[in-house]
C-alpha cells in the first residue's frame, strides 16, 4: 500500500488516501477476491482476503477498516459502518468493517449451532420429537435468557424456505400468530431490518421484535447451509424505546405506530437459522431442506410462566410447521417444475394445504394473491434467490451430486422431557404463596 501511495501522489504519508485506495481497487488481486467473496455472502472467504492482504502489507485489519471509514462521506467510524451494510461509499470496492463484523456475528452463531449439535449445551429439554419436527428448550436459572431450538424437515427446496423467512410481510397471510411484521429496511442483498408482532395469550401483551438478519454462506462450515444470522436493533427515540442506539445508526427505522404501545423482545446475539438440503425424499422423490432455529430470546419479563412456554413449544410451534408446510404446496406454484425457477409439490401435499386453509390451523396457506406476491417476488430478487440455487448447486457439484441423509437423533431419555422440573418449581411456589396469604388472613 506505501509502493502505492508513493507511485499515486507526492509526499504520500502511510495514511490511506482516496487516489490509493481506488487504485487498489482496481488492481489488487486480494480486494477482488474479497469483493467477489462479498458478492455471494461467502463471509469466511471474505475475511480471509482482507486478512492476507494486511498481513502482506502490514497493517491491522482494525486498521483498515478505521483508514477506509475515513474515506466514506457517510462513515464517521467503523462502528456506524457495521450497522449500515450496503449504505456507504466504499473506495476499496468492499466495506472492511462491515466484512469483520459479518465473520464475527457469523462465527458466533456457528458456535452456539455447533455446541447444540454435538449435544455439549447443557439443560435443554425436548417438548416434541417426531420425524419431521424436534423442539427443544432451555433456561438458565438466574438469567432472563429463553433459548429455543426447532428442527424441522419441510418438503421443498432451500431457495423456498429462504423466501419465506426474507419476505417476512407475508407471515400474516400463513401464520394466523402473527399480528404485523413488515421489512422496515433492506440495506444490502442479505442485510435487512425485520419488524414482527405476535398475539400471545392473556394477561400478555402483545410481543414483539425488531431484528437484523444477515445472511451468509455456510456451506463450508459445520452448517453445511445458509445460515441467516439474527440480532435485535433498537427502535428509533421516536418510538419510545429504552435502550437506544439508534444514534450511532444511520439506517431509518420506520416501525408501526402500534410499536410504541407493545412489548418489545429482545433477539440476542448468535441466534440464528440454518437451512440445508437434504437427500430427496426416498417415497416421492420431492427436495428436501432441514431447517434450524436456534434463537436466544429475552423477554424482559419479571418471570416466565411454565404454561407460556409450553404454550410455546407445543401449540406455536406444530401451528408453525403446519403453516410452512401449506404454503410450500401452495404458494411456488405446483407443477410448473423446476426449471421454472419453482418445483412441483410432493404428490398430496396439496390436498394437505387445501385442507389446513378450510380448517385455518395453519393461518389460512394456499396460493391466491400471497402466492402470487411470493413468485414474483421470486423473479424479481435474483440476486438472494438464484444466488442460493447456484450456491446449492455448487456445492452439491463439489460433493460429487451427494446430499446428505437427514440425521438421526437418540431418542432423549424421559427425565430429559418439557414440563416436570419447571411445572414442580412453579407448583411449589404457586403453594408457598397460597399458604403465606392463608396465614395472613387469619
Amino acid at each position: 500500500m506505501a509502493d502505492a501511495a508513493a507511485g499515486e501522489e507526492e509526499g504520500g504519508s502511510d495514511d490511506l488516501t482516496l487516489p490509493v485506495a481506488l487504485w487498489l481497487r482496481r488492481h489488487e488481486p486480494l480486494l477482488r477476491e474479497a469483493a467477489a467473496a462479498a458478492a455471494e455472502a461467502r463471509t469466511f472467504d471474505t475475511e480471509a482476503a482482507i486478512l492476507s492482504l494486511c498481513a502482506r502489507e502490514g497493517i491491522s485489519p482494525e486498521k483498515l477498516a478505521e483508514e477506509c471509514a475515513k474515506l466514506s462521506p457517510f462513515s464517521s467510524s467503523s462502528s456506524s459502518s457495521s450497522s449500515s451494510e450496503g449504505q456507504n461509499f466504499n473506495p476499496l470496492g468492499i466495506d472492511v468493517a462491515v466484512a469483520l463484523d459479518r465473520a464475527a456475528e457469523l462465527r458466533v452463531a456457528l458456535a452456539n449451532f455447533d455446541e447444540d449439535a454435538r449435544g455439549d449445551a447443557p439443560g435443554f429439554v425436548t417438548a416434541a420429537d417426531e420425524d419431521t419436527l424436534r423442539v427443544r428448550y432451555r433456561h438458565i436459572k438466574g438469567t432472563s435468557e429463553h433459548t429455543v431450538r426447532f428442527e424441522a424437515t419441510i418438503l421443498a427446496p432451500l431457495e423456498h424456505l429462504l423466501a419465506l423467512c426474507s419476505e417476512i410481510d407475508l407471515a400474516p397471510r400463513w401464520n394466523r400468530f402473527v399480528v404485523d411484521a413488515a421489512v422496515v429496511a433492506r440495506t444490502a442483498a442479505f442485510c435487512s431490518f425485520y419488524y414482527a408482532s405476535q398475539w400471545s395469550p392473556r394477561p400478555f401483551p402483545q410481543m414483539d421484535s425488531c431484528v437484523r438478519v444477515r445472511g451468509h454462506d455456510g456451506y463450508d462450515s459445520s452448517a453445511r447451509g445458509a445460515v441467516v444470522c439474527l440480532e435485535s436493533w433498537p427502535r428509533e427515540k421516536a418510538a419510545g424505546a429504552g435502550d437506544d442506539r439508534s444514534d450511532r445508526d444511520p439506517v431509518s427505522l420506520d416501525l408501526p405506530a402500534a410499536a410504541a404501545r407493545r412489548h418489545r423482545v429482545l433477539v440476542l446475539p448468535g441466534s440464528c437459522i440454518v437451512l440445508a438440503p437434504i437427500r430427496p425424499c426416498p417415497a416421492t422423490g420431492a427436495e428436501r431442506t432441514r431447517g434450524i432455529l436456534l434463537v436466544t430470546l429475552d423477554p424482559r419479563l419479571p418471570f416466565v410462566p411454565s404454561f407460556l412456554v409450553a404454550w410455546v413449544l407445543r401449540v406455536l410451534a406444530p401451528s408453525i410447521k403446519r403453516g410452512i408446510d401449506a404454503v410450500m404446496a401452495s404458494w411456488f406454484s405446483p407443477g410448473e417444475g423446476r426449471e421454472g425457477g419453482f418445483d412441483g409439490a410432493a404428490p398430496g401435499a396439496a390436498a394437505a394445504a387445501a385442507a389446513a386453509a378450510r380448517t385455518g390451523r395453519s393461518g389460512g396457506g394456499g396460493g391466491g394473491e400471497a402466492g402470487v406476491e411470493m413468485r414474483r417476488r421470486l423473479v424479481n430478487r435474483p440476486e438472494l434467490y438464484e444466488l442460493a440455487k447456484r450456491l446449492v448447486a455448487r456445492h452439491a457439484e463439489e460433493r460429487g451430486g451427494d446430499l446428505p441423509a437427514s440425521p438421526t437423533r437418540p431418542v432423549p431419555p424421559a427425565c430429559d422431557r418439557l414440563g416436570s422440573e419447571e411445572e414442580e418449581e412453579e407448583s411449589k411456589a404457586r403453594k408457598e404463596k397460597q399458604s403465606k396469604a392463608k396465614k395472613a388472613r387469619v
